[in-house]
């Protein structure tokens, strides 16, 4: 039965669901950057915790997407599209927000 309830409900599942993993997603980031890269120290004048504040948004985004894709039960393709222009419009929306009150203050 295509329109059941389990149907219906990876329906609502998508967006907490990618949004929920592709934050938890940056704790695995966190530790193999940690555990590979000398405990968070600063190596040959290189600061660790710049590199891993660099790839946050992108491991989060990538992820958000994917696991979208996977539980969404059909239209998947069409589904990442929206997820990105989601992802894509609220980066914007926090850019601007965060831009008009630096200017204030």
């Amino acid at each position: 039965m295509k329109n059941g309830f389990t149907y219906w409900l990876r329906w609502v599942a998508v967006l907490p669901g990618a949004l929920v993993t592709g934050f938890l997603a940056t704790f695995p980031l966190h530790w193999v950057l940690y555990f590979t890269l000398a405990d968070g120290e600063i190596i040959s004048g290189v600061n660790i915790k710049l590199i891993e504040y660099t790839l946050y948004p992108f491991v989060i985004a990538i992820t958000f997407i994917l696991v979208g894709f996977e539980i969404a039960p059909a239209n998947k393709f069409k589904t990442s599209v929206v997820l990105t222009a989601i992802w894509i419009l609220s980066f914007l929306g926090v850019f601007i927000f965060c831009s008009k009150t630096a200017i204030r203050t």
